[in-house]
């Protein structure tokens, strides 16, 4: 049994012709097989998908005319094997200002198994603008996918999973044109098994935050601001109830952790005062990864500072392979360079480094 109920207010008329229209879409279904297309060009777009059972699908695409109003698509679907897919663009050629265009707002919620989400937010090929986006998923059950992608300025993206077996990928200004570089932004979150947490925050430009768990009750924290110039962060865990946190302030930081097992904590904070470097150098202020592997309750920190302006790199190594290791890192200025590598049981190191260039 199927109900289905498609309003599109004055859509198939007047689509691409008038921007003053108002588009309203409902869509509420119950079955198996279920189908949802909604297609939205004009102002104040607004869309709503309702759906119950088995193998539900559900695509929206809304184009919006005017920066003076809003777009919103929320699909809620509840079930097994459901698929939704929400594509969001504002065409700012059709604005009198094109860097202030409408905000743009996805939202799909996900109940059951094998859940799979999409969602798109950006501007149209014609003017590579975009005005402030929210996206977020949330899902529960298990084997759960999602995806988004952000395009420009002011997003703010979310993905919340609960179950097992989840994975969740976040990009933010990932297409730019050449002469714009610099809010290239890429996130990217992977989970497997259960009770995952991954959380992720970027401000700045060209920032590149990578994170993968496999196991149980993994935590990871990445965080990226004040105008993180080619920065970049990676996580990997493999184990149980691992932990990672790391802080990235300023221009060419680059950090990975990379632990295997169970109960380690790892953390990085890097840190970059003054400007970066000149031309298309691209070498990093500060570098540092921390290897954990073989063992249990291993503990790893590594704090880098510097003052930019072109000195020489600090670089920090850490290897640690066996059980109740800790190491910790302290450099400040440039051009120190510091290699911890710990094998056994219960080793102990801790270095600082200063050099004012």
């Amino acid at each position: 049994m199927k109900k289905l109920s498609f309003i599109i207010a004055a859509l198939l008329m007047f689509v691409g012709v008038s921007l003053g229209q108002t588009n309203v879409a409902n869509v509420t279904e119950s079955g198996a097989g279920q189908k949802a297309t909604i297609d939205q060009n004009g102002i104040l777009n607004k869309s709503y998908v309702i759906q119950s059972n088995l193998e539900n699908t559900a695509k929206v695409t809304q184009i919006n005319h005017n920066a003076a109003f809003s777009t919103l698509s929320e699909v809620n679907q509840s079930g097994e094997k459901n698929l939704s897919t929400i594509d969001q663009n504002s065409n700012g050629s059709l604005t009198t200002n094109p860097n202030v265009i409408g905000a743009l707002k996805a939202v799909t919620t996900q109940s059951g198994n094998k859940n799979e989400a999409l969602q798109v937010q950006g501007p149209t090929l014609t003017n590579n603008q975009q005005g402030k986006s929210l996206a977020e998923i949330v899902q529960s059950g298990n084997e759960n996918f999602a995806s988004q992608h952000q395009l420009r300025y002011a997003n703010d993206a979310k993905i919340v999973q609960s179950g097992s077996r989840n994975h969740a990928m976040q990009a933010q200004d990932a297409k730019i044109l050449p002469e714009e570089e610099g809010s290239a932004n890429i996130a990217y979150i992977e989970q497997g098994g259960s009770d995952n947490t991954a959380t992720q925050t970027q401000d700045g430009w060209a920032n590149d935050v990578k994170a993968y768990q496999a196991g149980n009750g993994n935590i990871s924290t990445q965080i990226q601001q004040d105008y993180s110039w080619k920065s970049k962060a990676d996580v990997h865990q493999s184990g149980s109830y691992n932990k990672a946190d790391q802080l990235q302030v300023g221009n060419l930081n680059s950090a990975g952790i990379n632990q295997e097992s169970a109960d380690n904590t790892a953390k990085q904070t890097q840190t970059t005062l003054g400007a970066s470097r000149g031309g298309t150098n691209y070498d990093p202020y500060n570098e540092a990864c921390i290897g954990q592997k073989g063992g249990d309750g291993n503990i790893a920190e590594q704090t880098q500072t510097s003052p930019g302006a072109g000195v020489v790199e600090n670089y920090a190594q850490i290897c640690q392979d066996g059980a109740l290791n800790y190491a910790t890192q302290v450099q400040v200025g440039g051009d120190n360079s510091s290699i911890i590598s710990q094998v056994g049981n219960g080793n102990h190191a801790v270095v600082t480094q200063l050099m004012v260039p």
